[in-house]
């Protein structure tokens, strides 16, 4: 308890305590950052390439006919179906798309 002798002059405030936040404004910058510096290395190494459509279909019609003119035996991926196995079902597909790819080349 005070006493009636002691001084009652304001002793000085505490200062004002920030209305935000630094823990969260620093970890939203740092995720910004993040973000920005996988980008720049992702992008940084991307190129943009455009073919004339003619060309583009030149190379389809090239390797489709490439394909079409090998044996089974010889591809080297024989799971044309793409269910993990290579069968009976991935030869009909071979010879069947040989077949239709024939028949385009003659229209």
């Amino acid at each position: 308890m005070r006493s009636v002798t002691e001084d009652f002059t304001p002793s000085p405030a505490r200062p004002e305590k920030s209305k935000y936040r630094r823990g969260p404004i620093a970890v939203i910058v740092l995720l910004l950052a993040a973000v920005a510096a996988v980008l720049f290395l992702t992008l940084g190494d991307a190129t943009l390439v455009f073919y004339e459509v003619d060309e583009v279909v030149e190379q389809r019609e090239e390797l489709v006919d490439k394909e079409a003119n090998t044996k089974f035996d010889d591809l080297k991926d024989k799971d044309i179906d793409n269910d993990g196995d290579t069968d009976d079902s991935d030869e009909y597909l071979h010879k069947k798309l040989g077949t239709v790819a024939k028949k385009d080349e003659s229209v």
